[in-house]
Parts: C-alpha cells; structure tokens; sequence
C-alpha cells in the first residue's frame, strides 16, 4: 500500500508531535506502531482511496461469503490500521445489495 504523496517531511504536517510517535514511514508506506500489542508489530494504514478495495475480499469475495460486521472487523484489524475503519465497514456492509436482500 505504497501512497507516493507521502513523504518524510510531509509526516510532521500531518502528526501532531506526539501521533507521530505512533507512525513510521518505510518506502512509501505508512505503518502504526504497536497498533497490535500482543504481536508487537507494525500494521500498514489503509489509505482513504483504498478502503473499499480493502474491504472487498473480506466481504464480498466468493471465499469470504458475505460476513457481519464482528467478523470482517476483527480480520480487518488484525492486518491493517484504519481510522474510522468500523463506521467504513458499517457503512460497506449497510449497503451490500446482497445482504440487505437477504435479510
């Protein structure tokens, strides 16, 4: 998820000093720090322009069969940081053709 806007002097602009903390930059793409405390690793933050790609092979994919929120969520999580990626996934799931009409 390589976002080619960002730079390292562009980071501070968009940080406070104490969020940048929390941040790195590799290469182009953008990492929370510690956001998974149990595994101590580096979560990859979903640019804006990607989340509904993002969000696709969790609920849509033929593999993933339409999941509720609690699921896609919690798999979401695990691999990925995202701001307010819970209202996305509601809203993602809310209008989901196929879910609605089968509900």
């Amino acid at each position: 998820m390589k976002d080619p806007t960002l730079s390292k002097t562009n980071l501070s602009k968009i940080f406070t000093s104490n969020e940048k903390k929390n941040f790195e930059l590799n290469d182009g793409v953008l990492s929370r720090k510690n956001y998974n405390l149990a595994e101590k690793k580096c979560l990859p933050v979903i640019p804006k322009y990607l989340r509904a790609d993002i969000l696709y092979p969790f609920h849509d994919a033929t593999t993933s069969g339409h999941l509720d929120f609690a699921k896609i969520y919690d798999r979401i999580h695990k691999r990925f940081f995202g701001p307010k990626i819970c209202r996305n996934i509601v809203r993602y799931v809310m209008h989901c053709w196929e879910c609605q009409r089968s509900s």
